[in-house]
């Protein structure tokens, strides 16, 4: 059986998860933003990916669609309930 304080300090650790998650995503978006207006998918290329290829890059913001489409299924609701609001 788990103590309190390790049931507390689980609790505590799901929720800065939950938080790191959505914050995550939320600068993920803001990527893609650029992506898009920027057209960067159009301007990449190997010698300017640090070492990465522009495909990989690309496959980042698919990865990124599938997880936003999750999230609007009802997993960030899930995810938001968790959230850590710091003032």
């Amino acid at each position: 059986m788990a103590t309190q304080p390790q049931q507390s300090d689980h609790v505590t650790k799901v929720c800065d998860l939950a938080t790191l998650l959505l914050d995550a995503i939320t600068r993920a978006n803001g990527l893609q933003d650029d992506w898009n207006y920027l057209d960067l998918s159009n301007q990449l290329t190997e010698a300017n990916c640090n070492g990465r290829t522009p495909a990989e890059i690309a496959a980042f913001y698919t990865t990124l669609s599938a997880l936003n489409g999750l999230m609007a299924a009802g997993h960030g609701t899930n995810l938001a309930k968790l959230r850590r609001y710091t003032s």
